[in-house]
C-alpha cells in the first residue's frame, strides 16, 4: 500500500494528537467520519480536515503514521528563497531572492518568509 500523500497543514494537526491514545484517536475520527462529534477538540480538528480530503482507510493510514508530506507551491517556493548558500554564491543567491519577491508580487502570492 502506498503512503498517502498530506500537506504540511495535516501533518501539524496530527502532531497536536500525538498525546492521544491510537484506538481513541481512530474513534474519534470514525466518529465525525459518520456524523457524530468528537469529544477532543484537537481530534475533532484533524477528522475535520482528513474527512474533506480522505477516505477513512486513508484517514485510519494517516493517524498511523503512514504519510508523505507533499508541500505546496509557496513552500517550495520559500524553501528555495530561503536555501543555504556559501559566500561565493551570496550574490547570485540575493539576485534569486529578488526575482522570487517580484513574481510573488506580480502573482499576488503570500509567502510565509518571503513577503509576509
Amino acid at each position: 500500500m502506498d503512503k498517502v500523500q498530506v500537506t504540511q497543514e495535516i501533518v501539524d494537526a496530527v502532531k497536536e494528537c500525538e498525546v492521544l491514545n491510537k484506538a481513541f484517536l481512530i474513534r474519534e475520527i470514525g466518529n465525525v467520519f459518520y456524523g457524530t462529534s468528537a469529544s477532543s477538540v484537537h481530534a475533532g480538528n484533524l477528522a475535520d480536515l482528513l474527512k474533506a480530503h480522505y477516505s477513512l482507510e486513508e484517514a485510519v493510514q494517516i493517524c498511523f503514521g503512514e504519510y508523505v508530506v507533499v508541500k505546496s507551491p509557496e513552500e517550495l517556493i520559500a524553501d528555495l528563497y530561503n536555501a543555504k548558500v556559501s559566500n561565493f554564491w551570496a550574490v547570485h543567491q540575493e539576485g534569486v531572492k529578488q526575482g522570487i519577491r517580484y513574481v510573488a508580487a506580480a502573482l499576488n502570492l503570500k509567502i510565509k518568509g518571503v513577503n509576509c
